[in-house]
């Protein structure tokens, strides 16, 4: 079965004034949010539908506001990234530590990466998405 266009990007923003502005004015929900070594909001996800996520982050010397990467989900990242491989193109894959999702990143511009993503039904992202309702207002 081929799998629904699901999109996330990662911004830099003010993210304290950010994440209010979102929930407040578009209704997006937050759904996981990770500290960092120093315990400092390292990474929030907002919900803006059922396939499209925000991520927030702070930003930091050699991470300028503004765009920090693109993710694009695949259904099966090693395949993805085997075949990607096979085409000359060198993207490494790695598990994420804070959930059962595994991804890919490489460099796309300065402070820019793109990123191919895999979020198993387990992973914060999937039971999001799995709990998912439209806003009503």
């Amino acid at each position: 079965m081929p799998s629904r266009p699901e999109s996330r990007d990662g911004t830099r923003p003010q993210r304290g004034k950010a994440k209010k502005s979102c929930a407040d004015k578009f209704g997006f929900q937050e759904t996981s949010s990770f500290a960092g070594a120093n315990g400092a909001p390292d990474s929030t996800y907002l919900q803006i539908s059922r396939d499209t996520f925000q991520e927030l982050m702070p930003a930091a010397a050699g991470a300028p506001a503004g765009v920090g990467h693109i993710g694009l989900k695949v259904s099966d990242l090693k395949a993805t990234i085997d075949e990607l491989r096979r085409q000359g193109l060198t993207y490494p894959m790695r598990q994420s530590a804070s959930a059962p999702s595994c991804l890919s990143s490489v460099p796309a511009a300065p402070s820019v990466a793109f990123e191919l993503l895999e979020f198993p039904s387990n992973s914060l992202v999937g039971r999001a998405k799995s709990a998912w309702r439209p806003a009503v207002r």
